[in-house]
C-alpha cells in the first residue's frame, strides 16, 4: 500500500486477473446444481485430437476456397460431432444405471487410514486412523450415527488406534480380511 493509503498501481494490475477467475467461479457455482451440466467429454489424448480434428475442420469449412473442400470439411466435422454425442451420450446413459447416490469421505486422520463410505441404504469405515479425535470430528462433519459395517485392513496402529471414535456410532460387524466378528459385546 502507498503512504496515503490506496493501492499502488502494481497492486491494481495484479486485480486484473482475479477477474475473470471470479467469473468462472460464479458461472460454475450457478450451472452446478443444474441438469444434464456435467456431462463428460472424451478424456485423454483421444480427447485432446477429437477437439484438435474439430477446430481444424470448423477452420478448413470457414476458409475453403473451393465447395469440394468445403464439403469435405463439413462432412468431418459431422462425423466428429456425432462421434462426441454418441460418447456423451453413452456415459449419460451409463450414469444412470449406477445405483443411487454414493458418498466417499478419506478422513483427514494424520498418517494413516480412515474412509468412509455411504451409499443409500448402508454406511460403512474403512479402517480408524491412528487417534480417535480425528477419526471422531470426521465421523461427525460427516453426521454419522450408525456404521453398518467396519473393515480393518490389518492391526496396525495408524489403522486402528482411532477405535475410541466408535464410542459415539453403533455400528454393525468389524470385518478383518477373513475374520467376521459380530455382537452385542461390540456395541
Amino acid at each position: 500500500r502507498e503512504a496515503n493509503g490506496g493501492f499502488s498501481a502494481i497492486e491494481e494490475l495484479t486485480q486484473v486477473p482475479g477477474i475473470g477467475s471470479n467469473w468462472i467461479v460464479v458461472v460454475a457455482k450457478t450451472l452446478a446444481p443444474m441438469p444434464l451440466v456435467r456431462l463428460h467429454f472424451v478424456d485423454g489424448p483421444f480427447g485432446i485430437l477429437l477437439a484438435a480434428l474439430f477446430v481444424i475442420a470448423i477452420s478448413l469449412f470457414y476458409l475453403a476456397k473451393t465447395p469440394a473442400l468445403r464439403l469435405g470439411a463439413g462432412a468431418s466435422m459431422s462425423g466428429l460431432l456425432i462421434l462426441a454425442l454418441a460418447w456423451v451420450g453413452t456415459d449419460f446413459f451409463r450414469s444412470q444405471t449406477f445405483a443411487g447416490d454414493w458418498q466417499l469421505f478419506f478422513c483427514d486422520v494424520g498418517q494413516g487410514d480412515a474412509a468412509l463410505v455411504r451409499s443409500q441404504k448402508m454406511t460403512m469405515l474403512i479402517d480408524l486412523g491412528p487417534t480417535s479425535e480425528s477419526l471422531a470430528s470426521c465421523l461427525e462433519a460427516a453426521e454419522v450415527k450408525q456404521l453398518d459395517r467396519v473393515i480393518l485392513s490389518h492391526f496396525d496402529a495408524d489403522h486402528v488406534g482411532g477405535v475410541l471414535a466408535l464410542e459415539k456410532v453403533s455400528f454393525g460387524e468389524i470385518v478383518f480380511l477373513a475374520f467376521k466378528m459380530t455382537g452385542p459385546w461390540l456395541s
